[in-house]
């Protein structure tokens, strides 16, 4: 869940506060994980990785090792 989302469901400050607590909290504990969906290798895969990257049925992050 990207953080901007939780200002589509309050401006409540206090409500806002502690969802953000509630992130880092959780973030430093370990409990979110990227997911690889895809990985490419070289720089000259990069179009084929924006290629999968217009597709929409992306799971995970793509990524490309240099």
């Amino acid at each position: 869940m990207d953080s901007y989302l939780v200002f589509n469901y309050s401006t409540d400050p206090k409500q806002l506060q502690e969802a953000v607590n509630f992130f880092i909290k959780h973030l430093e504990q370990g409990h979110f994980k990227s997911i690889i969906g895809k990985t490419y290798n070289g720089i000259e895969s990069i179009i084929d990785a924006y290629k999968y990257l217009e597709k929409s049925d992306l799971f995970g992050k793509i990524v490309i090792k240099l």
